[in-house]
């Protein structure tokens, strides 16, 4: 099935509205939002907290295997103070120049509460993705331009163009002979990054392109055309490409974390992949270390796959 098919079919019926103009308030949110059904005694420690927190002291976490800690390390710029852990729905601080985290205190509590409420209201239409208001400065782009037969760019085959630096980087990462888990686990970390950038550190922005990124993320893990793309791209020889197993991968597994009906090998792998180009984060690679595990073959082999990889900038 098209992947644009799927991907609007994702987004459909689901709306999301932003204004194109400057924010009129002072801190990541809006007071009639944060104010909303707070006591009187917390509102003034509230309204000063938000006044007092940047764009870059909050870490949303949602892609981690053993701990959130790993959300830190993934980051070049380790100095935030809030890190909210999205599978746990829980709030901390960050402490220990990145390296401990600890629990956050009423206060804080509420004002993470409130961001992650801020994420979980955002919703969108693919009319709204193609036309989302961008920071100006979105001409970051250092990838020769890659266009469709209508001319017009085409980074992100055939989807709306809203990370055309992190599908260009997805597609150099499955010609390069890296795995298509560790391609697709960097693909959604760069577009973490690219989200960041491309916001001009507007909380609303940023939220719409973080609800984004799951819907991309979905297309490459599991719809046959981004299987048919990484088999022809790689110069390697991967069980993805065994349409056997490929069935099972997109039927069976919802994150490229999951191990249902494998077995873990005790081997791990380690490397580097090519990591974002952008003119407001400069390059960089991504360390990666995977576990490898057993996948049936369904001939009474196995198959052997990378899960579990912990991602890390050097």
């Amino acid at each position: 099935m098209n992947i644009n098919i799927i991907l609007i079919f994702l987004l459909v019926n689901i709306l999301f509205s932003i204004t194109s103009q400057a924010k009129s308030y002072e801190g990541l949110l809006p007071n009639d939002f944060l104010l909303k059904g707070i006591a009187e005694n917390q509102v003034e420690l509230l309204i000063e907290l938000n006044e007092n927190t940047k764009f870059s002291d909050v870490i949303y976490c949602d892609n981690y295997v053993i701990s959130s800690l790993e959300c830190i390390a993934s980051k070049k710029d380790k100095k935030a103070n809030f890190l909210l852990d999205l599978k746990l729905k829980q709030v901390f601080t960050i402490s220990n120049n990145g390296k401990g985290i600890s629990n956050a205190n009423p206060i804080q509590k509420i004002f993470g509460y409130k961001l992650i409420q801020l994420l979980n209201n955002t919703s969108m239409n693919e009319d709204t993705l193609r036309n989302l208001k961008l920071s100006p400065e979105n001409n970051y782009i250092q990838v020769p331009i890659i266009v469709n037969s209508s001319g017009t760019p085409d980074y992100c085959s055939g989807v709306p163009e809203v990370f055309p630096s992190s599908c260009s980087v997805h597609d150099s990462c499955y010609e390069s002979g890296t795995s298509k888990g560790v391609c697709d686990d960097g693909f959604l970390e760069n577009m973490l990054v690219e989200a960041q950038f491309l916001s001009g550190e507007d909380q609303e922005v940023y939220s719409a392109l973080f609800i984004a990124r799951a819907a991309y993320y979905h297309g490459v893990t599991h719809l046959d055309k981004a299987f048919i793309n990484f088999c022809l791209a790689t110069p390697g020889d991967f069980p993805e490409c065994t349409s056997l197993l490929a069935d099972f991968l997109k039927d069976n597994l919802q994150k490229t974390s999951e191990t249902e009906g494998g077995v873990f090998t005790g081997s791990m792998s380690d490397g580097n992949m090519g990591g974002l180009q952008t003119g407001g984060y400069g390059g960089h690679y991504i360390h990666y270390t995977c576990e490898l595990w057993q996948f049936p073959d369904g001939n009474g082999g196995h198959y052997v796959l990378e899960r579990n990889c912990i991602l890390t900038y050097p």
